[in-house]
């Protein structure tokens, strides 16, 4: 058997470029590609729920032992003459590049292995196999509803991480069947110099006659060889950073944190190793190495793994088939973000609720049932990095199911954290020291504000001018009201989910005018708040997580003596809508309300809070309007 390198003609169709979509997909960070990539491929072919053990491991080669070298560097020169007349110079420092890796003397590989899988199997099939899948197909996946995949373009990963944008395979499966074969996604070149036919760039190494796998096991590195089940990957003219190796054992960990706790995953990464048994020595061991190279993998192994954390079962598609954990103001664990894991147990994205809150916390939230986690691997994007329900093409009836639960389930993480936060708040703390998580804005100082609160929050800017005397007294009111826009808090997307907030008042500017501004009910006249007041902060929350009852808290530095204050419910689209406040309490006193207006509250200096009751359900945005009360 004299294998070689084929690359077929492609009957005059496409001709194809060095951007190959699925190749690019996977550039930019390729560390990370590889590991979730093949975490996610190994995992979905466990054997017998073992546990799926990965080995990367870098090795280097004579540069003669790369298969069909000589055929291979022709197919490189050749290449370059077809293209050398376009203006495409990535192609061409493509094609330069690969010239010179297979000109060095030496090489490196990256082996990637994984053990106690079922191997490639189907090698001795002609299609619709789990071999045929991943050396041939192209953009199909028949995986089950809790696998890692769903595109089947994971496998371009591996060629973006090679200058030679080549790959080698080798199996031996759970039937005792071995395959070999090596696959290069180049560019399109001429088949020969007496034809104007190109080839697909496309190029198998194996037997020519169709380009069949070798139908025996082979090792492309030195000193290993393969006695186990299980598959090899050889990434020849590896791209290789010199913390690769950091790179590559982070990322598993980031994605795969739950897989690895659980004891379904374990790996070796160079000189790193990691598995259930050692995972806590390694967050001590290596601590500094894990917070340089990401901001949220220690808050999410301390969400995991602390008895701090409050765990929460949701029904969904099916009974308990989401579980929700939060751990609040952890020092060690304020990301303020909740990691939305999914079977295979592989981290999607980090939803980062906006909280304005002055305690931080971190979250997991596992899709646990096989139909959620069905409806939801359709809805991601070939990254396994989001869910987008607009991907679900077929099926618009399925798109809005996904977009219901997926809005579902963050609605549950936003009500979650405000009732930790809410109680951790009246727990920490009473109202009078609340002053110490409330600290007044001095001109100029959005950027300290921003530090000690997120940049969340929005500030509407407020402007009066005198309005002509022909007006009428509410056309006055409503032009001259000064306007505190509270926005922030527990954000769901662009949907607002908001009980707890801050808002910053922002001094006026223009000359207020001697006209009235309206009446209160028992015939006060109100006024905007004056300039002098322009310094402030509130907060609005819930501390029971009763969504009906709100506590508003600010500091009287400026205020004055009196004040009236007005409540708006806002849509989705920032448009006011009428609320009904039913009672407000200051100083154990309920105070006079005229529909959504607190009317005439005396203060008292420093902080000050109101007891609010509302007639709501869920949560809501507000607006809040301040006026001075003068007779």
């Amino acid at each position: 058997m004299n294998p070689r390198w084929n690359f077929p003609g492609n009957n005059y169709t496409v001709r194809n470029g060095i951007s190959d979509s699925g190749i690019e997909t996977f550039k930019g960070r390729i560390e990370r590609s590889l590991a979730r990539e093949i975490c996610q491929n190994s995992l979905d072919a466990s054997f017998n729920d073992q546990r799926v053990r990965l080995e990367f491991e870098l090795h280097e080669i004579a540069s003669q032992d790369f298969p069909g070298k000589k055929d291979f560097l022709n197919v490189l020169f050749k290449a370059k003459k077809s293209w050398s007349t376009q203006k495409d110079t990535k192609t061409i420092d493509f094609l330069d590049e690969a010239i010179s890796v297979l000109k060095s003397n030496t090489m490196k590989v990256l082996r990637i292995s994984d053990f106690n899988t079922t191997g490639l199997t189907g090698s001795d099939q002609p299609d619709n196999s789990n071999w045929m899948n991943l050396i041939k197909a192209s953009g199909s996946s028949d995986k089950s509803s809790t696998s890692g995949g769903s595109y089947g373009i994971g496998k371009f990963a591996t060629f973006a991480a090679s200058y030679l944008r080549t790959v080698f395979y080798s199996t031996l499966d759970v039937k005792g069947l071995s395959a070999t074969q090596g696959v290069a996604k180049l560019v399109s070149f001429n088949v020969d110099d007496l034809s104007d036919e190109l080839t697909q760039g496309i190029g198998f190494f194996g037997e020519p006659d169709k380009n069949k796998h070798l139908p025996e096991y082979r090792s492309y590195v030195y000193d290993y060889s393969r006695e186990q089940v299980g598959t090899d990957i050889f990434i020849p003219g590896f791209i290789a950073q010199k913390d690769w190796e950091e790179l590559i054992i982070i990322e598993i960990l980031e994605s795969f944190l739950k897989a690895v706790f659980e004891g379904t995953l374990e790996a070796k990464v160079g000189h790193y190793s990691i598995n259930k048994e050692n995972l806590n020595e390694f967050f001590k061991r290596h601590r500094s190495l894990i917070e340089n190279k990401s901001s949220d993998l220690m808050p999410q192994y301390i969400a995991m793994t602390s008895d701090k954390t409050e765990w929460f079962n949701y029904d969904f598609l099916e009974k308990d088939d989401v579980r929700i954990g939060i751990l609040v103001d952890d020092e060690d664990a304020g990301n303020s973000k909740v990691a939305m894991i999914r079977r295979p147990w592989m981290k999607i994205y980090d939803y980062r609720p906006n909280t304005s809150s002055y305690l931080t916390f971190s979250g997991i939230c596992l899709i646990e049932g096989d139909g959620l986690n069905e409806l939801l691997r359709k809805a991601e994007n070939p990254q396994h990095t989001q869910w987008d329900p607009d991907r679900i093409e077929t099926n618009s009836n399925l798109r809005k199911i996904a977009k219901k639960n997926i809005r579902d389930i963050k609605k549950q993480i936003v009500n979650q954290i405000n009732t930790l936060i809410s109680r951790d708040t009246e727990d920490k703390s009473d109202i009078e020291g609340l002053s110490d998580y409330l600290p007044m804005r001095e001109s100029g100082d959005e950027e300290r504000i921003a530090s000690n609160f997120g940049n969340n929050y929005s500030i509407k800017k407020v402007t009066t001018r005198t309005i002509p005397s022909t007006k009428t007294l509410s056309e006055k009111k409503e032009e001259f009201e000064t306007e505190e826009l509270f926005k922030g808090g527990l954000v769901e997307g662009d949907d607002l989910l908001v009980n707890t907030n801050h808002g910053h008042g922002q001094s006026t500017t223009g000359n207020r005018g001697d006209s009235s501004m309206g009446l209160d009910s028992s015939g006060d006249k109100l006024y905007p708040i004056p300039q002098k007041t322009g310094n402030y902060e509130l907060r609005l929350f819930s501390p029971t997580g009763n969504h009906n009852h709100l506590k508003l808290v600010f500091d009287n530095k400026n205020l004055g003596d009196f004040i009236s204050i007005k409540f708006f419910k806002l849509d989705e689209e920032g448009k006011r809508d009428k609320i009904n406040l039913v009672s407000a309490i200051y100083n154990n006193q309920s105070m006079r309300l005229n529909d959504s207006m607190i009317e005439k509250i005396p203060l008292k200096k420093g902080i000050s809070s109101i007891d609010l009751n509302f007639d709501e359900g869920i949560p809501f945005t507000a607006e809040v309007k301040l006026y001075e009360t003068k007779k």
